[in-house]
């Protein structure tokens, strides 16, 4: 998590270096929940199927999405992502799209949806566009986002963006983590606000995306400026990048809704399709303070993974004086924020994972609750009884990614009980 933020950022600079919203509303409805967990177990998910080896050979589980008829989509592959569709009950894989620089090709692919009308919308940052797929793989057509075009620069324009598909119509409920400003290029200096902090609905009915604002989230204060410089080249970072800060974690809820969590409290918000927030839940968890210990850390986490990543060999002659350029800026949010992971269920509940005992660890998983959209507290899984779902599904369909001794994952589909979906 905190090393991949610091990595996209190099990954950004180095493909530089070769080339007024409105306020959110205010809450109608606040609802005070329950403060002891109430125990939940997962001996009830029944297993449903599996896929990988030997049948479907998976190197690295990026993303996966069901669709409408309970398909599973994955996004797998290390360095270069491919799109899966799974079949006969998790035993065979046809490929969606293929690597390449034309219409239906990838070159980088980011993350995709699967609309609610059966189409896979998948986006491919050097196209700076949505390639959009039936659900047989037909390619149909691109949607291009703004911000540059094509390329390097048009890449780097939306190169922070994720999306999830609208629940109810067939738009994407989009983030875009980052934005530059690529004027100073030409000089050898760039800039890059960070954000991650709006909500924008995408459509995906033209060649040219609309793209409206749905919901600015709370922001907090900006930190110190952050800077980079990789062979001459300079980037700064406005308001810099700092471990611990609350991101804006959201999902797509049945009936045209989005839960959010924005801030380092636990408070949980239930927004209209058009931003307006209605239902605030809160447990009474409060933030932790970050000690020396946590930041110090989370410094050896950041050096050991660049390391370790076989993904960088080749690049560490750049990567390596990257990091420790960057672990001497190194900034850190004042509290740990109590909610590190939100997913929304496909009928009506919301997980809510808190963070674990060493948030500064992708795999220290914490308790996961589960609420209902209404404001229902349902319960808390203990850590370790189950990891969060990649993806939830129709008729109570959720998979889960198992990764054995060789660090192979096999995607586990399991049936959730009626009260969990």
């Amino acid at each position: 998590m905190i090393h991949r933020r610091i990595l996209a950022c190099a990954s950004a600079c180095l493909l530089a270096a070769t080339a007024s919203a409105p306020a959110a509303l205010k809450a109608q409805e606040v609802l005070d929940l329950p403060g002891d967990d109430r125990p939940l177990s997962s001996g009830a998910f029944e297993e449903v199927y599996r896929a990988g080896a030997p049948g479907v050979l998976l190197s690295s589980v990026a993303r996966a999405e069901f669709d409408q008829d309970g398909a599973l989509y994955l996004m797998d592959g290390s360095p270069e992502l491919r799109l899966l569709a799974i079949s006969d009950g998790g035993s065979s894989a046809r490929e969606i799209g293929r690597q390449g620089e034309g219409p239906g090709e990838f070159t980088m692919l980011t993350h995709f949806a699967t609309v609610v009308d059966g189409r896979i919308a998948a986006f491919d940052a050097q196209h700076n566009a949505y390639q959009i797929f039936a659900a047989d793989g037909t390619f149909e057509g691109m949607v291009k986002l703004g911000g540059g075009g094509g390329g390097p620069l048009g890449m780097m324009a939306n190169v922070g963006r994720t999306a999830r598909a609208d629940r109810t119509g067939t738009s994407l409920i989009s983030l875009n983590a980052m934005s530059f400003d690529l004027s100073g290029i030409e000089s050898g200096q760039a800039t890059a606000e960070m954000r991650g902090r709006t909500l924008e609905r995408i459509g995906l009915e033209s060649e040219e995306a609309e793209i409206d604002t749905v919901l600015v989230a709370w922001s907090p204060p900006p930190g110190e400026d952050g800077e980079m410089n990789i062979q001459g080249f300079s980037m700064n970072f406005g308001g810099g990048i700092r471990v611990f800060e609350p991101q804006l974690h959201y999902d797509p809820l049945p009936g045209d809704m989005i839960a959010v969590s924005d801030s380092s409290a636990y408070a949980i918000k239930v927004a209209t399709g058009d931003g307006a927030v209605v239902r605030v839940m809160r447990r009474p968890f409060a933030p932790r303070t970050v000690t020396s210990d946590m930041r110090q850390s989370a410094k050896d986490l950041v050096r050991r993974q660049a390391e370790e990543d076989e993904n960088l060999a080749e690049l560490q002659a750049y990567i390596g004086p990257f990091i420790e350029q960057q672990l001497e800026q190194m900034q850190f949010y004042h509290e740990v924020p109590v909610v590190s992971a939100l997913k929304a269920g496909w009928e009506r509940t919301i997980w809510v994972m808190r963070s674990g005992d060493e948030p500064w660890r992708e795999d220290a998983d914490g308790p996961i609750d589960v609420l209902t959209a209404d404001g229902e507290y349902l319960g808390t899984f203990p850590p370790g009884e189950t990891e969060m779902p990649l993806a939830f599904g129709p008729d109570g369909l959720a998979a889960f990614v198992e990764v054995d001794d060789f660090d192979v994952p096999t995607v586990v589909v399991k049936r959730l009980p009626e009260g969990l979906r």
